[in-house]
């Protein structure tokens, strides 16, 4: 997940993201509701991300709430 980490690993994170069980696959939906499921999965990836690289202070726990806070105010 890192800047120096393997792409196609990320490019699994989303590619599985786009599978969820509880609603369309994203090529189905309406332009806007795909935009929006692709927003949120880029911001989730891209606060990962930033955690990584400035050193992992918080506890995973404490990024995945923030996270799922964030997704949650977009919506």
């Amino acid at each position: 997940m890192s800047e120096q980490g393997d792409i196609d690993f990320q490019k699994q994170v989303i590619s599985s993201a786009y599978q969820p069980r509880d609603i369309s696959l994203p090529q189905k939906m309406p332009l806007t509701e795909n935009l929006h499921f692709v927003f949120l999965v880029g911001g989730c990836l891209s606060v990962v991300q930033h955690w990584l690289k400035n050193g992992l202070k918080e506890s995973p726990g404490e990024i995945a709430q923030v996270v799922y806070d964030m997704a949650a105010e977009v919506r």
